[in-house]
């Protein structure tokens, strides 16, 4: 079941046009970040004209219409970046069913058209019909769903076992190349087929898949299994096509693992989980893979692929770890981490980000300058290469850093409040303006006079940060059940697609819609 809104959005936001240093709190933003957008331009004409459109969040308004002389209205006033104001909402829908959905990535393609991806179990329908997940309803199986960039259904496909037995098979992230094919990436137990033959993983414990569709997600280009040693998990969590066409991806692997050239061995022996990046070709063919880790498990979260196809790869290391050029010494615990690697997958540089808690880096994304944006979450404290900033006392605070093309730090930032925050995923616009989604379940501080509070166990947040570091706009939203923003994805002409799952109602801005405790789920576009 689908629900499609159109209204316009309010967003809390604030401006912080003071020259900060390069190493920040949201905390440090003025209290007096109160600028409204400018009026568009009054019409002329010997009728008055239309005024222009008010200013957007980042923008002033249009001119007003005109006719031969005389002059218009004023054009209404652009938002109060300090307050409550209108930004650039395209629409939203809402998919339900007697199931579940979760919704795990987002991609776009060249024409804006967008593709989510994820696991589902029961009856849930994507916009095309009730489908109903194997097992009579009682297994997880995948799906993929793609919609036109005007938010209408254009196919859904779903992937599960056959077989009877208790099964579990859910996908992580999904890529778009230039072609508009469409690469997904997971785990799974029992069978899957893409169109290409059954692929068979028969142990108790979750194995990889990766499968590569085309456009209209009926023609099958390949897909693998990349099993291990029985009583072995391993799982991929992103993947990225690069310029050539070529595919990576990156996750974690326990004892061993063959992607098609030489086996990667777990730096800790028998039950270690070490980190893999692997590269492959046009076809699936293998072109390059490598491990790192150390004596306790390492995990590679998310991974970006920069214009001149360098590839980062983030996320958390337990203990010492070596990246490729020796051992960096880490005797702290669970700190998060950024690698950099070059198009045959050798280290380029990598840095683990120290501090007095532990972190975990889960989300990367490149600028069209090559700088690299890395954020995640962390306790106590966390030093980003300019100092440390500091957690304001909940669960766990976010952090978000911007290093150039020769790994030095532009900006590091920190966002928090009294309760847990979760950074999911972020994406870079244009114009260096970084998005962030996730959820949170306390008082998410934007600054000194601004907070976004929790209606219940969590509530879903889009949080924009300007190009310096230090503009910040958020919108929260949910209520006394639990809601997540799991992905965000921006287009080529900067329109912003964020995917979550949730319980009970939400509102994105058009009203409460939902209901129940099983998860839905949610698509919504944004405008600059």
């Amino acid at each position: 079941m689908s629900h499609l809104h159109q209204p316009t959005l309010k967003f809390i936001s604030v401006i912080c046009a003071l020259a900060l240093p390069p190493l920040l709190t949201l905390a440090a933003c003025g209290d007096d970040a109160n600028t409204a957008g400018a009026g568009g331009g009054g019409g002329t004409g010997t009728q008055q004209g239309v005024g222009g459109s008010g200013g957007s969040l980042f923008s002033d308004g249009g001119p007003g219409s005109s006719t031969s002389s005389g002059m218009g209205g004023a054009g209404t006033g652009g938002m109060n970046t300090g307050g409550e104001g209108q930004v650039g909402f395209v629409w939203d829908h809402v998919y339900s069913g007697s199931g579940a959905a979760f919704s795990k990535d987002v991609a776009l393609d060249n024409a804006g058209n967008l593709v989510v991806t994820g696991a589902f179990s029961g009856a849930f329908d994507f916009g095309g019909g009730v489908v109903t997940s194997s097992g009579g309803g009682t297994q997880t199986n995948v799906f993929v769903a793609k919609y036109s960039a005007a938010g209408n259904f254009m196919w859904a496909r779903t992937f599960g076992s056959s077989d009877s037995a208790s099964k579990a098979q859910s996908a992580s992230a999904v890529a778009i190349d230039a072609q508009g094919n469409v690469a997904i990436c997971g785990r799974f137990r029992g069978s899957l087929n893409f169109g290409g033959g059954v692929l068979t993983n028969s142990d108790l414990f979750a194995n990889i898949f990766i499968a590569k569709l085309g456009p209209d997600g009926t023609s099958h280009i390949f897909s693998t299994a990349y099993t291990n040693l029985a009583g072995t998990t391993d799982e991929c969590f992103d993947l990225a096509f690069d310029s050539t066409g070529a595919l990576w991806a990156t996750g974690w692997f326990q004892d061993e693992i063959n992607f098609g050239g030489t086996k990667l061995q777990a730096t800790g022996g028998n039950g270690d989980h070490d980190i893999y990046l692997a590269k492959f070709g046009l076809s699936g063919a293998h072109l390059a893979s490598v491990g790192f880790g150390g004596p306790q498990p390492q995990l590679g979260v998310s991974m970006a692929i920069a214009p001149d196809n360098t590839v980062a790869v983030v996320g958390y290391t337990e203990g010492d770890v070596n990246f490729g050029n020796g051992n960096m010494p880490n005797a702290a615990g669970q700190r998060a981490f950024a690698a950099r690697f070059n198009n045959t997958a050798q280290l380029i540089a990598g840095q683990i980000f120290t501090g007095d808690g532990v972190s975990t880096a889960t989300a990367a994304a490149y600028d069209s300058a090559g700088n690299l944006y890395v954020g995640g979450n962390y306790k106590s404290s966390i030093n980003l290469g300019g100092g440390n900033l500091t957690a304001k006392g909940g669960a766990d605070d976010m952090f978000v850093a911007r290093f150039g093309s020769d790994a030095t730090l532009a900006y590091g930032v920190s966002l928090g409040g009294a309760g847990s925050e979760q950074l999911q995923s972020l994406a870079v616009d244009s114009q260096g303006y970084a998005v962030l989604v996730g959820h949170y379940n306390g008082p998410l501080v934007l600054n000194s006079s601004t907070t976004l509070t929790a209606a219940g166990a969590f509530d879903a947040f889009v949080i924009k940060l300007g190009p310096p570091g230090n503009t910040f706009s958020g919108y929260g939203f949910g209520d006394a059940a639990a809601q997540d923003a799991t992905a965000v994805a921006i287009g080529t002409d900067d329109t912003m697609v964020v995917v979550g799952d949730f319980s009970g109602d939400v509102d994105l801005g058009s009203g409460s819609v939902g209901g129940g405790f099983d998860r839905d789920m949610f698509v919504a576009k944004f405008s600059e």
